[in-house]
């Protein structure tokens, strides 16, 4: 696909004029074959030529003038030296190949292979089409005496039996060298989906040769996943993470890597055709990676400071990496490592572990789980309907009776060490939570957990009975019905989970946040704190990573009734019931957590209307509630408690755009619109002159022939959705300084100064904010108090003044430009020119690796007399109408 798209992009300026010149196409293929300046080659007819010398000028000596059957070819010497130096190394495969699809040629155009194509290294094949078309020798010659192949297409029947008869001919090469293929010969793909089971697989290949005539190819498709889970997660840090490049330089895997569009869950155009430096998104003002950053034949460590993303982009967090890379041997792609600062210590038992002391006691019960999709041990066929659970179960026996770890185990050893530790670690786990039962259920802690990185998770929880919960009816509009258990339903890849990677980013610090996607529903309808009657109670999730010596053990949470955090608010002074004060909980990255304005209603966040809804602002950004909070915000990031950065979003999928009439324009686009036409006549005015100068006689018709652009290479295996386009788009993001040390007030303000944030009415609205972390946590509690005549919260008397930008939006073309030239380290563009990848992402190999190996035809083979190895087929019905013609002649004779 890539070595068509590629040919396709070189042919962009070839039009159709109705006639059929020969000539001209065949010159035109063969220059376009053998990446020939076209600018060098001029057509003339006798007339012309006789017409140059007649005007006693005469003919251009620093020309060459070759005479076609038709035309005269006028070139440069260079051209022919260009012609004679080919090699067939056009760096596209192994093999040179022109096709011809006609209903027939009037000659043999003797003369233009001969200059073209004198040792026969570009392979020609011809594709006579039609019934009526029964004049085949011209094509069968160029065919037979090119190394290539004829075959005559009489009707629709014919297209499957012939039209890829000359995959046979191009297989010769390999055939013939049957004996250089070995392990290391083999074809490795890149990703594709399988059809039925809809997991993402690379495949390898080997052509399958018989007495030497290739006979097919034999392959297998590989889970991705398989692949990943040689590299694992349990083998490095909690933040640091493996990935794989193919020989573009494309993302294979990544944690980063985002196959899917989150609106239509559909696998995204782009997914394998983005660069690594594509993927890795960096802070403004910090060093980027252009493309071939990661190389793995330099085995010197490299450095970057990147934006790390969870939750579909939600959240992003700065981390600095040092990456290593090494090249897989007999593959043509590379393996690397993002060790993150910090995640240099890992947890390791002490010794080896004895195989007998493995106690089936560590895995008791049923309160624990392992990773669904991570293969600890591989299955034999008669262990298939086993959960990966009672399938550890088994093989863990077999550690304990024979002392060994078993041989499908073996190729998981470090990953079974350390799950077998963890196991043993966490044994007791259950207890703990039956010592604490009581008071966990005064605090509304219904669930605890741990998980850790080997994929082990431990969790309690007690009958939701006593809540009075069921499940809601059908007819009831609540887009999640009822609870879903936060490990069983919601949470079951450990460190693959969004609260994991959230947690080990905020080493110290207690996470809280609301479990949007699971809520309880009541039988009847019960008071919430906020004074509303309602059947659904929200839930609050808790969590940390714990560490022993800078290693990381796991992360341990919990989840309990939101109403109980509501309360424990009430007793800091934050009431629902006072409009003259608001407490807000903000995250670290400015998300609401906690508000106390008493519109506040648990049925909106069920519905996840949060962002639409005026009657709730839990998971909102705190920045766009109104413009009190606006504005108070502002004065966080001026006072440090949180720092601005930018995300760039490579990957993103957009609506496809209509274009509108508008009702009206702009001078000012005119203008704007008026001048880029300018200077698009001043710039191609300046090349006219340059081509003029260098060659007066070719300049008029070669410099209008090229004026189109060339066509980008595209090359994906996934096909596009018709209404939504890959694009790029940004957003700006506010990070918490939670080591931000305090000051003696938590007022924002100096003195304790009021200030009035609204811009119309200014009178109206005068208030105070307050300001401090919550000690190891990444919360931050913000108290706004408005005088008693104050009205802040009118959005029609204080709109917002949008000096917080927030939320993602499509790039311009200027801003695409310059992310560009950051990526590439071009020169300066011109205005028309969008960079090669800006309005399509991902279009355009970067970086590409040579074939691994190019078998091409023995130069003894070439020669080989055509009646031994055929070259042609023509149709069944020719050639009974040539044997009818015959007998008829010998009969009249």
């Amino acid at each position: 696909m890539r070595n068509k798209k590629l040919i396709w992009s070189k042919l962009a300026n070839v039009t159709a004029e109705g006639k059929a010149e020969y000539e001209k196409a065949l010159a035109k293929a063969f220059t376009t074959l053998m990446n020939l300046k076209p600018s060098q080659l001029e057509w003339k007819t006798k007339e012309e030529i006789e017409k140059e010398k007649d005007e006693g000028g005469g003919l251009d000596p620093q020309k060459e003038y070759i005479h076609l059957n038709e035309h005269f070819l006028v070139v440069d010497r260079s051209y022919i030296d260009a012609i004679n130096n080919f090699s067939g190394n056009t760096k596209m495969g192994c093999n040179d190949v022109i096709m011809l699809v006609t209903d027939g040629a009037p000659d043999f155009y003797k003369d233009v292979f001969e200059l073209y194509n004198k040792h026969k290294q570009v392979r020609f094949f011809s594709f006579l089409v039609g019934e009526e078309a029964t004049d085949f020798e011209q094509v069968r010659w160029m065919a037979c005496n090119n190394r290539g192949f004829m075959v005559h297409i009489s009707n629709l029947a014919d297209i499957l039996e012939k039209i890829q008869h000359y995959v046979r001919v191009l297989s010769r090469p390999i055939s013939h060298q049957a004996t250089n293929i070995n392990q290391e010969s083999a074809v490795w793909s890149s990703i594709a989906r399988e059809r039925m089971s809809n997991e993402f697989v690379i495949s390898v290949g080997y052509p399958v040769i018989v007495e030497e005539a290739i006979m097919g190819v034999a392959a297998v498709s590989i889970p991705l996943i398989e692949v990943q889970q040689i590299a694992h997660f349990s083998y490095i840090g909690s933040r640091s993470y493996y990935f794989m490049l193919d020989n573009n330089g494309y993302t294979m895997f990544h944690p980063q890597l985002d196959q899917f569009d989150s609106v239509t869950n559909e696998v995204k155009p782009i997914f394998n055709n983005l660069d690594f430096s594509e993927v890795e998104v960096t802070p403004p003002m910090h060093k980027k990676p252009k493309p071939g950053f990661i190389n793995c034949d330099d085995d010197t460590p490299k450095e970057l400071t990147v934006l790390f993303s969870t939750e579909d982009i939600r959240r992003v967090y700065i981390q600095k990496n040092t990456y290593h890379s090494e090249c897989l041997d007999g593959t043509q792609f590379t393996l690397g490592l993002a060790v993150a600062e910090g995640d240099e210590v890992r947890l390791q038992r002490k010794g080896l572990i004895d195989w007998n002391s493995v106690d089936l006691e560590w895995m008791r019960g049923k309160n624990w789980r392992i990773h669904p999709k991570w293969r600890y041990c591989l299955l034999n066929d008669s262990d298939t309907q086993l959960g990966p659970e009672a399938a550890f179960q088994v093989y863990a026996k077999h550690m304990r009776d024979y002392g060994e770890l078993p041989v499908l185990c073996r190729a998981r050893r470090r990953l079974i060490d350390r799950l077998l530790l963890d196991m043993q670690a966490t044994t007791d786990f259950s207890q703990l939570w039956d010592e604490e039962w009581t008071k966990n259920k005064e605090s509304g802690i219904h669930l605890t957990f741990f998980a850790t990185p080997s994929g082990l998770i431990r969790f309690a929880n007690q009958s939701l009975e006593e809540y009075a919960y069921e499940k809601p009816k059908e007819e009831q509009a609540v887009k999640t019905y009822g609870y879903q258990h936060f490990i069983l339903q919601q949470n079951k890849n450990s460190v693959e989970d969004e609260y994991f990677k959230r947690a080990v980013r905020q080493k110290g610090k207690i996470v809280f946040d609301v479990n949007r996607g699971s809520h309880l529903w009541y039988k009847r309808q019960e008071q919430s704190f906020f004074g509303h009657k309602e059947n659904v109670s929200l839930l609050g999730v808790a969590y940390k990573a714990l560490y022993t010596n800078d290693a990381l053990i796991g992360v341990a949470g919990v989840e309990f009734l939101y109403d109980k955090l509501a309360e424990r608010m009430k007793e800091f002074g934050c009431k629902p019931d006072d409009d003259t004060q608001r407490c807000f909980l903000i995250d670290e990255h400015a998300y609401v957590l906690y508000s106390s304005q008493k519109e506040t209603e648990y049925t909106n966040v069920v519905k996840n209307e949060t962002r639409k809804s005026t009657k709730t602002v839990l998971g909102s950004f705190f920045g766009h509630l109104n413009r009190v909070t606006e504005w108070t915000m502002e004065v966080l990031i001026k006072k440090g408690f949180y720092s601005e950065t930018t995300y760039w979003d490579n990957q993103a999928m957009c609506d496809k755009i209509e274009a509108t009439a508008a009702s009206s324009i702009k001078l000012t686009t005119i203008y704007r619109q008026f001048l880029t036409i300018l200077k698009y006549f001043y710039r191609q005015a300046l090349k006219l002159v340059s081509a003029i100068s260098q060659s007066p006689s070719t300049a008029l018709s070669t410099f209008f022939a090229l004026q189109p652009r060339k066509a980008e290479a595209f090359t994906t295996t996934f096909k596009p959705n018709i209404d939504r386009l890959p694009c790029r788009t940004k957003s700006k993001f506010y990070l918490a300084n939670t080591e931000r040390k305090g000051t003696a007030t938590a007022a924002l303000l100096e003195e304790n100064y009021a200030e009035r944030p609204c811009k119309q009415n200014a009178a109206q609205c005068a208030v105070k904010v307050y300001a401090a972390w919550v000690e190891n946590t990444n919360l931050l509690m913000v108290v706004i108090k408005q005088g008693q005549r104050s009205s802040c919260y009118d959005d029609k008397h204080c709109p917002l003044a949008k000096t917080v930008p927030f939320g993602f939006e499509r790039l311009t073309q200027l801003e695409m430009k310059q992310r560009e030239k950051q990526r590439f380290g071009s020169g300066e563009l011109d205005d028309d020119d969008e960079g090669p990848r800006s309005q399509c992402p991902s279009t355009k190999p970067h970086h590409r690796k040579t074939v691994a190996q190019c078998l091409r035809e023995p130069p003894q083979l070439k020669e080989l007399d055509p009646e031994l190895r055929p070259c042609s087929m023509t149709s069944t019905r020719i050639i009974s109408s040539a044997l009818l013609l015959s007998a008829l002649l010998l009969f009249r004779l």
